[in-house]
């Protein structure tokens, strides 16, 4: 609890220097990587990313989120070993979080997410991706970490002050994409790979309440989407679409959920044993079986009303001004307008590669695992060529 000449000295300096706003606290970041593999805690090519940001970002808190349900003796062991070596905190999902005390929704998203687990493990219809969707967004694990960003992702934030001001009580990457539409109209999107929350001030360094009702917008749609199931979550484009691959693709989506009793993990078995012909469409329709449900189609909430108001307007002639409402939020809202645009280094510069892979490598999709599993190869692969080097010299 905030002294009450701590609170009189925070309410002076928001009156005298002018400030307004959050505060983000980057002295703490938090992972989130389950494995399928119940031998290996993490792909050789994610441990090599996260020692390079602990190389950039040395005095930063890492919280790294996982199960050790679903990994063996040996991998929890080897997990703890790799904890200790690069000074990460380890938050269990099945034993910090099961146990954390919960709001109703969190407990909700909890069971979603262990569910996800479940049926990931087993090969029915799970998604790992989908599991961290949910977890990401869980109080508990925000108040431990206070932000959240993707194994994949380089960052640096080690020129950062440890408490910023921004604008909002929840940062994204939010953006209004350029097509060339008339009128210089934008497209609004939001990516969930980083999530800062605001914390409530420099000496409660837990979730801004503001914070806390963003988050809880989301984990509705979340649970909206799992508990009562319907098509529209997975046709929000497709169905209104002129294109004829559009409308075709819509129309097998309508057929496989309702052979699937709108049950998205059946859903999601009955795309992966998809005849080959639909090869070109099966991972379009697993990402967007992710990306709809728990992923930045369920974070786009984080504006419900802007969304909802855009959904409803019955008026063609307002939607432009209803998109652009959207992107001055999500812009408003993204790290770029909130001091952090130098902390994430750009997606296509190549020394942010790893053998020539870029950083963004969907490896929830079994096409991204196959490119993950092949590219941890070669890195062990070269680790064992480099020991056996070095040995040789001693």
């Amino acid at each position: 609890m905030l002294s009450g000449i701590q609170s009189i000295l925070e309410a002076m300096g928001q009156l005298f220097l002018g400030e307004s706003g959050y505060l983000l606290d980057l002295s703490r970041i938090g992972f989130i990587w389950f494995s399928d593999n119940p031998n290996e805690f993490m792909p050789a090519a994610h441990k090599l990313r996260l020692i390079q940001n602990r190389q950039r970002n040395p005095k930063m808190s890492f919280y790294f989120g996982y199960s050790s349900r679903y990994l063996s003796e040996q991998a929890n062991q080897e997990l703890a070993k790799f904890a200790a070596q690069l000074n990460l905190y380890l938050v269990d999902f099945d034993n910090d979080l099961k146990h954390a005390a919960k709001s109703s929704i969190d407990e909700a998203i909890y069971a979603i997410a262990d569910e996800e687990l479940s049926h990931a493990m087993k090969t029915t219809g799970g998604n790992l991706a989908a599991a961290s969707d949910c977890v990401r967004s869980l109080e508990r694990f925000l108040d431990i970490c206070s932000n959240y960003i993707d194994c994949d992702v380089d960052f640096d934030f080690s020129q950062m002050p440890k408490f910023l001001r921004v604008k909002e009580p929840i940062i994204f990457p939010g953006r209004g994409l350029d097509f060339n539409l008339p009128g210089g109209l934008k497209v609004p999107s939001m990516s969930n790979y980083f999530i800062g929350a605001a914390v409530v001030s420099e000496y409660q360094l837990y979730l801004h309440p503001d914070a806390k009702e963003k988050l809880k917008d989301v984990k509705e749609a979340i649970r909206e989407h799992y508990l009562q199931p319907h098509v529209k979550t997975l046709l929000l484009e497709s169905a209104g679409s002129l294109s004829p691959f559009a409308r075709q693709a819509g129309q097998l989506i309508k057929k496989l959920f309702e052979q699937s009793g709108n049950d998205i993990f059946k859903y999601r078995t009955l795309v992966n044993n998809l005849p080959n012909v639909y090869n070109a469409i099966k991972p379009l329709l697993l990402k967007d079986s992710v990306v709809k449900y728990s992923g930045p189609d369920a974070w786009f909430l984080l504006y419900k009303d802007d969304i909802l108001f855009c959904r409803e307007s019955q008026s063609l002639l307002e939607l432009p001004n209803n998109l652009q409402r959207i992107v001055a939020a999500f812009e408003n809202a993204s790290e770029l307008n909130n001091g952090m645009q130098d902390c994430f280094p750009q997606y296509d510069e190549p020394e942010q590669q790893i053998m020539g892979q870029l950083k963004g490598d969907l490896s929830w999709l079994p096409s991204g695992k196959s490119k993950l599993e092949a590219q941890s190869q070669k890195i062990e692969e070269a680790a064992k060529t480099f020991q056996k080097a070095i040995r040789s010299r001693i």
